[in-house]
């Protein structure tokens, strides 16, 4: 569990096969997902853990290497750049059924 101050941020739910269904729908309409086979996406969401992640949970830093890609199933993410002066520049919003991280387990150490 990802805390703040001792306060979780980041709660894992449990395994995708909790939510099987739910994860099998939303990677079949997922663009990162769409060559793969029906076979091939029930598989995979048996290998996903689910999260709940609180407001202001951070789930990547920019060049942070990291073993996992973030699929968003409710609610938004917002992208955000250091514009190195302390301050954060919104890039972007990430909403339902859209995934953040993917070059972080694509790009080779």
């Amino acid at each position: 569990m990802i805390t703040q101050n001792e306060q979780p941020l980041l709660e894992e739910l449990g395994f995708g096969e909790n939510f099987k269904d739910e994860i099998i729908e939303m990677l079949d309409s997922t663009q990162m997902f769409s060559d793969f086979s029906g076979e091939d996406i029930n598989l995979l969401s048996e290998y996903l853990h689910a999260y709940s992640a609180k407001e202001g949970a951070v789930l990547y830093h920019e060049g942070e290497r990291s073993d996992h890609v973030c699929i968003l199933v409710i609610g938004k993410l917002e992208v955000l750049k250091s514009t190195g002066d302390g301050e954060n520049k919104k890039l972007a919003d990430v909403r339902s059924g859209k995934s953040i991280g993917e070059m972080s387990i694509i790009d080779v150490y």
